[in-house]
């Protein structure tokens, strides 16, 4: 299981997809995650507690900028979080440039809620 509230890491969520984006943050947040969830990679960039997070979970196609354009602004202002792309448009191509752009974890849509919240948990021991 993931840290107890007391102690919880905060999760980046961006999704562009309303219902997307709730669902897994009602996820998260019940397998003891504080997130805090964007509809843009522009409003997430924007806020300025964001950098105080630990982990990214972003979809990769979004209006405006895309996920990678977003971690590669995320670590130009000092982020050095973990993170998770997803994506309901993969391809060896996408997943391979996502990857060169520092994402550690590529996960197709539709996501099964057993294997995000595994990932998860492969990643939040490493963030203490």
């Amino acid at each position: 299981m993931l840290q107890p509230p007391e102690s919880r890491h905060c999760v980046l969520l961006v999704d562009d997809d309303d219902a997307v984006r709730r669902s897994l943050q009602l996820l998260l947040q019940s397998r003891g995650c504080a997130v805090r969830a964007y509809p843009s990679g522009v409003r997430l960039a924007s806020d300025p507690a964001a950098l105080a997070c630990c982990c990214l979970l972003a979809d990769l196609m979004m209006p405006q900028t895309d996920a990678v354009e977003l971690l590669t602004e995320l670590r130009a202002a000092g982020w050095n979080g973990r993170s998770i792309l997803i994506s309901g448009f993969l391809d060896d191509r996408r997943e391979a440039f996502a990857r060169a752009a520092g994402y550690e974890i590529v996960l197709p849509k539709p996501i099964s809620q057993s294997v995000l919240i595994r990932t998860i948990e492969e990643l939040m021991p490493r963030l203490r």
